[in-house]
């Protein structure tokens, strides 16, 4: 538990930096009475512990760091969790939700309005350290089968795109994807690919979840830490919502909980 909670506390430090802490009572919004909020409908994803447990109950890191930065300001989350398809699509296709969560920042346009980053993937090639691969770039991943998050090919830059695309990817015979993560790594562990990409910390918790002791290498070939943001439907909504955000990075260090974890900056 305790590699875990450090794990996890690496991860909250992209968005909590460490710092000296501040008196929240005197730089955040009054929280209001939860009972009187206005409930905002905000789809998050699914099966990515850390970030996200499950297919229902809408619990870890995304939940509660958006509950956190929105409470304040008199917002309560009705929480949906869907494919990543769908969280790229649900603003346009259905008027029923304010917001989506870990969407790639674009553009603003009319319906469409993107927060700053919030959420941060360390994204590496993992490989079994039995099998003494050597992966240096994509080049070195284009000549071995991996398995990896549905639309991964559309994230991980243009370069990855021109190879592993499903229409027209030089290499998009060696690349494999799935809607849920826990079966790309259980189907990584049995064998059937000789690599995964993945997350390095939702990589580290399904192997404690599957007690797997085994050894693997870690191949950080992508430049840096892939950042999220959220989209929402009102432009004044995301104002606030990077507000919260700000003020979150200022005041901390904080605590986000839920049923299962209890995360905190404090344990680095």
């Amino acid at each position: 538990m305790k590699t875990l909670l450090l794990s996890l506390a690496i991860v909250l430090t992209f968005v909590f930096p460490l710092g000296a802490a501040q008196n929240p009572s005197t730089h955040s919004p009054q929280n209001k009475d939860l009972k009187h909020s206005k409930i905002l409908k905000v789809a998050f994803g699914y099966e990515k512990p850390p970030f996200i447990f499950g297919f229902t109950g809408s619990k870890g890191i995304e939940p509660d760091l958006f509950r956190a930065i929105m409470e304040p300001y008199g917002y309560r989350i009705d929480a949906v969790q869907m494919s990543k398809y769908y969280l790229e699509h649900i603003l346009e296709s259905s008027n029923d939700f304010n917001a989506s969560v870990s969407i790639s920042r674009q553009s603003d346009r009319k319906g469409l309005y993107y927060s700053d980053d919030f959420i941060f993937y360390d994204n590496v090639v993992i490989t079994p350290k039995a099998k003494h691969l050597k992966i240096r770039d994509l080049e070195d991943l284009s000549r071995i089968d991996f398995v990896t998050w549905n639309g991964a090919w559309h994230d991980l830059g243009p370069k990855f795109w021109r190879y592993f695309n499903p229409e027209s990817g030089l290499y998009k015979d060696r690349y494999h994807d799935n809607p849920s993560q826990k079966e790309d790594v259980r189907k990584f562990f049995a064998g059937q690919y000789d690599a995964l990409v993945i997350d390095k910390n939702i990589f580290q918790w399904y192997k404690t979840y599957f007690d797997n002791h085994e050894t693997y290498d870690y191949h950080p070939i992508f430049s840096k830490e892939k950042g999220y943001s959220a989209a929402f439907r009102s432009g004044k909504l995301r104002d606030i919502f990077n507000r919260g955000l700000r003020r979150i990075r200022k005041t901390g260090p904080m605590i986000v909980s839920s049923d299962t974890i209890i995360l905190t900056t404090f344990i680095l």
